[in-house]
């Protein structure tokens, strides 16, 4: 019977056996090597348009984003070269989750603390606009180097 394994590895391999019985440890195999998925990584934006594509799907077409409807469409918008299941899990990261209706049907939702944290935020800006009637300044996040000197 021929195995396809050479001498040296069936020499080396008995070699550990005995050593084994003779110590009382086990014999420790290298583990199997798997092939990782990649990763993605989405930033803000892209992030961003996928929340506004499921919305669009709600307010716009009227129709309920399925993940093959919205991979679709993510891919003609952001380029996105993920799979089905890859784009599950970045809902779920983003707070979007499929829960059943009463017509037994899945609907993706997101999740309430974001619904009502937006709920307030839009409050409170169309209080400050007709009410208060103060002006909205938005702030752009800024980032300097610690390296960074001013010159004089």
């Amino acid at each position: 019977m021929k195995l396809d394994v050479s001498e040296k590895t069936i020499t080396r391999i008995t070699k550990e056996g005995i050593t084994a019985a003779s110590t009382s440890k086990k014999i420790v195999t290298p583990g199997k090597s798997r092939s990782h998925p990649k990763k993605f990584d989405l930033d803000g934006f892209d992030l961003c348009a996928i929340r506004q594509k499921i919305h669009s799907f709600y307010v716009v077409h009227k129709e309920l984003p399925t993940l093959a409807k919205l991979r679709a469409a993510l891919r003609e918008d952001i380029n996105f070269q993920g799979s089905i299941t890859t784009l599950h899990r970045i809902l779920n990261r983003i707070g979007f989750k499929y829960k059943r209706c009463q017509s037994r049907r899945e609907l993706l939702m997101e999740r309430h603390d974001i619904t009502a944290w937006r709920a307030r935020y839009l409050d409170k800006i169309r209080i400050n606009r007709t009410v208060e009637k103060r002006p909205v300044v938005y702030l752009d996040e800024t980032y300097i180097h610690n390296t960074y000197h001013i010159k004089s």
